[in-house]
This record gives structure tokens, C-alpha cells and sequence, in this order.
């Protein structure tokens, strides 16, 4: 890394890696991962050129490159990038709009049955500790906690949704209905 550089390379360091939680190595990584991705689009969206923030994080131009077409896709897209996180997310935003603590109180006993079922089936640590995070969310009765996973646009909360325990709430004619709004205009 150069000298010409010194000035990302310092954010990119204090910014990412001194206040990443100390909670345990793997949560840490992952904080750190993520905060990496969030630095570095706002970089790109800065105009910083894409070789030099390469130089600077020590990776192939290719790479951030391709993190660089993600985040434009994401841009535009209001944070999903594909179809099924299109349709998981407006199912959830059905959820969303209906959760309040009394709904909470009676959606826990699926929600938790389905975490369990969840937990058996999903491999690597990544799921493993959403999973977790569900649990904590719901068993704490964290209403504004679980609305804000269940209408977040940023990676984390996708990555949530992706071992979403909402299975079941909807009925079969909700859920029909919240997908065909996405086919139309």
C-alpha cells in the first residue's frame, strides 16, 4: 500500500476494523466483512477510481470491481438484487405491516417451532447465528427489532431474511397476492 494512499487506508482501518464489536472472532469477521462493503461503496460513490481501492485493500481489481456492480444493481434496486430476495422481501413487508406486539405474541409459537425446524436443516455459521438472532429477537419481544430485519434493504438484512422462521403467517391467499403486486406495475 502506498503513501498516496494513507488516507482511505487509514478510514478503511479505523473505520472497519477498531470499532468492530469484540464479541467472539466469527461475529467480529462478519461485522468486519460487512463494514468493508459499506466503506467501500461509499468510496465508490465518492469517485475514488477503482484500481486504487484496490491497491489499497490488497485485492484483484476484479473484485472490487464486481463489489462496485453489485452496489450499483443495489442502488437501484433499493438494496435486492435478484428476483427471490424481490419476492422474500415484499412477503416480509406484508409481515412488517401487521406485526405489533399483540401479533408478536401470537405468531411466537410458530415463529419459535419454525427456528427449531430451521436449526436442523441449515449449515454454516453465517445461518447458524441469524438463526440465533431470530430467536433473541422474538423471545426478547423485540417488535421494532424484527420490523426493521424484516424491511431492511441493506445485506444484513437480507441475509436474515434468508433463514427467515415466518413460515406459515400468511395465508396461502396472502401470500399469492403480496407476489402477483410484484408483477404488476
Amino acid at each position: 500500500m502506498g503513501v498516496h494512499d494513507g488516507h482511505i487506508e487509514s478510514r478503511f482501518y479505523w473505520r472497519s476494523i477498531k470499532r468492530a464489536p469484540k464479541s467472539n472472532p466469527a461475529e467480529e469477521v462478519a461485522w468486519i466483512v460487512r463494514r468493508t462493503d459499506q466503506l467501500l461503496a461509499e468510496e465508490i460513490d465518492a469517485g475514488i477510481p477503482i484500481e486504487r481501492l484496490a491497491r489499497v485493500l490488497a485485492v484483484p481489481t476484479s473484485v472490487v470491481q464486481e463489489r462496485a456492480d453489485r452496489h450499483r444493481r443495489q442502488q437501484k434496486t433499493g438494496g435486492v438484487v435478484n428476483i427471490s430476495e424481490r419476492r422474500t422481501l415484499v412477503l416480509h413487508r406484508v409481515l412488517a405491516e401487521r406485526l405489533d406486539a399483540a401479533a408478536l405474541a401470537s405468531w411466537t409459537p410458530r415463529i419459535l417451532a419454525n427456528l427449531d425446524r430451521l436449526k436442523t436443516g441449515v449449515q454454516g455459521r453465517p445461518h447458524v447465528q441469524n438463526l440465533t438472532r431470530w430467536r433473541r429477537l422474538v423471545e426478547a419481544g423485540d417488535v421494532d427489532g424484527i420490523r426493521a430485519v424484516l424491511l431492511s434493504v441493506e445485506v444484513d438484512g437480507i441475509e436474515m431474511r434468508e433463514v427467515s422462521p415466518m413460515g406459515g403467517i400468511l395465508s396461502e391467499a396472502e401470500r399469492m397476492a403480496a407476489l402477483n403486486s410484484i408483477r404488476r406495475p
